[in-house]
């Protein structure tokens, strides 16, 4: 794709490294998105990650959220991201209208069989991918979606931490990125009648 389109390569990029939107992509603005975590507003919670980014153009109902900055990947994804738009602001291609640029996303997408149809896929799963990512960190478990399964305690934990980066407020969302929240296994000793 980055080779077909520079811009929607690293739109692609930035969906995958944080969970945003096609349109939240389109729209980033990676120079003023970053924060430091001691700058977050008291309602954002106690974190244990260093910084984060504020992302608010172009999310549903122009809600606001953070999504923090855990890996060396985003940090690689944030750069490009940062130099591709150090002349214009936002990483949607200069010159276009949103809907222009929206459409450019999709176009190049096609072209290069990036679609449902040729390989079975969306650039909106790569939402879905940054969702079990995150879930596996928070949790050291697989996600239910993938045979993962622990506590009731941790899971939910997990599934708020996983909604609140996606800028759900409520963990039940996290059900359509990570699977439906089972009761957690019975322990092997619980089937022993002994």
């Amino acid at each position: 794709v980055t080779a077909y389109d520079e811009y929607v390569g690293v739109q692609l990029e930035v969906m995958i490294a944080f969970g945003l939107r096609r349109k939240e992509a389109v729209m980033f603005d990676p120079r003023v998105a970053e924060v430091p975590a001691h700058a977050l507003p008291a309602s954002a919670g106690g974190t244990p990650y260093l910084a984060f980014l504020r992302i608010k153009r172009g999310t549903k109902g122009g809600r606001l959220r953070f999504t923090a900055i855990r890996n060396e990947d985003q940090r690689l994804a944030l750069a490009k991201a940062k130099a591709l738009a150090r002349h214009h602001g936002h990483i949607g291609r200069p010159g276009l209208t949103l809907k222009q640029a929206l459409r450019r996303f999709s176009d190049v997408l096609r072209a290069v069989g990036v679609t449902r149809r040729e390989l079975g896929v969306t650039p909106h799963g790569l939402r879905h991918e940054f969702a079990a990512d995150l879930y596996v960190e928070i949790a050291n478990v697989e996600p239910p979606i993938r045979g993962g399964s622990i506590d009731a305690h941790t899971m939910n934990a997990a599934y708020l931490e996983v909604a609140r980066q996606l800028g759900h407020g409520r963990p039940g969302v996290s059900g359509a990125y990570l699977g439906t929240r089972k009761k957690p296994r019975e322990s092997d000793d619980a089937d022993d009648p002994s």
